[in-house]
């Protein structure tokens, strides 16, 4: 069995690993990630950003490939919603996703995320949502801006790496999901999902 992953997303590619899927290939998508938030909900925003992807990838990086029974297309999209509703993407600069950090610090924040797994040798599609509250304790000034410029976080959605040693000891609790949601792939999820496929 071979998974491609839509990503270049470390995190997302070791949690498919400890899920027992030891044959994981990166191939991650070039597509535009900004799309009108107007009329669309949070999780139709996550599922329509996912589902290019997935076109991307299958129309390029695996055009013109053979597959078996067992290979598997894995692409996914997720943004961080604030409690004032304020939807954060990946951040433009450095001083943007300073000042998302700050507002973080001692409050709760959502991450929805959306998910699509592709049967390859049959196109057969399946996608689902997930929305996952993660509270913060107060995140410590010293060190802020180490971290957005030494972490990634810019590549991250809402500058937030929920696993990064700086921003971990500050989660005070997780609720409709795991850590690993808010890193990016939640495992509940993505085993519904090839359940779904199994069945159908």
């Amino acid at each position: 069995m071979t998974l491609y992953l839509g990503s270049a997303s470390p995190a997302r590619k070791q949690i498919l690993e400890g899920l027992g899927h030891s044959n994981v290939v990166c191939c991650p998508s070039n597509v535009d990630e900004t799309l009108s938030q107007e009329e669309r909900t949070h999780e139709e925003y996550v599922m329509e950003i996912t589902r290019r992807k997935t076109d991307a990838v299958l129309s390029d990086k695996l055009k013109g490939m053979d597959f078996v029974a067992e290979d598997y297309l894995v692409c996914g999209d997720c943004v961080v919603v604030n409690d004032n509703n304020e939807v954060y993407g990946k951040p433009a600069s450095a001083e943007q996703a300073l000042s998302w950090l700050h507002g973080y610090s001692g409050t709760c924040f959502y991450l929805v995320q959306a998910l699509e797994v592709t049967h390859l040798a049959t196109r057969r599609r399946v996608v689902g949502t997930e929305r996952t509250t993660c509270w913060l304790d107060q995140i410590p000034l010293e060190g802020r801006v180490d971290y957005i410029n030494d972490s990634g976080a810019l590549g991250a959605a809402g500058g937030l790496i929920i696993e990064h040693p700086f921003i971990e000891p500050c989660i005070r609790s997780i609720q409709h999901g795991t850590k690993e949601s808010i890193m990016g792939l939640s495992p509940q999820l993505i085993q519904e999902l090839f359940q779904k496929l199994t069945v159908s």
